[in-house]
């Protein structure tokens, strides 16, 4: 799978981007209390972290709660499911690829659901299960897009529709014929 990520850069950063807004979202204003403080505190930015908090504070009354709860669950399920559709694009139908991409669905609402049994601590929230499934059907959409998007590029045609159907190269430049 890493070899497949270094091959294809723009979607490691497709998929990395929103799972790095999630996580400033939870830094900057989920309660303290929460276990990912404590490892702040191990690696020592503590001061630092709560310096940012302080100042992002004044931001969190403007914002809709689910942008601060529900959003960043959502963003990180997109960011998984990019990879994963991606990975799996090219793979024939098999029972190991539909429970890999079923997964971001069953772990998004599973999570949930074990919070509404009590098996987990945390709030259960309809709300957050259709932010899984909201970012579960965009992320299955983008990683499916990019990765065509980006084989096409590697083949040398345009990225933009409309735009060109296909780059021929010179010959002679090294770039080979299509």
């Amino acid at each position: 799978m890493c070899g497949f990520l270094l091959k294809h850069k723009r979607l490691w950063l497709y998929a990395t981007f929103p799972a790095l807004v999630g996580s400033v979202i939870y830094i900057l204003w989920r309660p303290d209390s929460l276990i990912m403080f404590q490892w702040i505190s191990f690696f020592g930015i503590s001061a630092l972290v709560n310096s940012i908090r302080r100042v992002a504070a004044s931001v969190a009354k403007f914002l809709p709660r689910w942008v601060i709860f529900s959003l960043p669950n959502a963003l990180w399920i997109l960011s998984y499911t990019i990879i994963v559709s991606a990975f799996w694009k090219t793979e024939k139908k098999g029972v190991e690829k539909t429970v890999w991409l079923l997964s971001p669905i069953i772990l998004g609402t599973g999570y949930e659901l074990m919070q509404l049994v009590q098996v987990i601590p945390g709030t259960f929230c309809l709300f957050d299960i259709a932010f899984v499934l909201g970012g579960t059907l965009l992320g299955y959409t983008a990683g499916v897009i990019n990765l065509k998007e980006v084989i096409q590029d590697e083949k040398g045609r345009s990225e933009v529709p409309g735009f060109a159907s296909s780059v021929r190269s010179i010959p002679g430049d090294g770039m080979g014929e299509q």
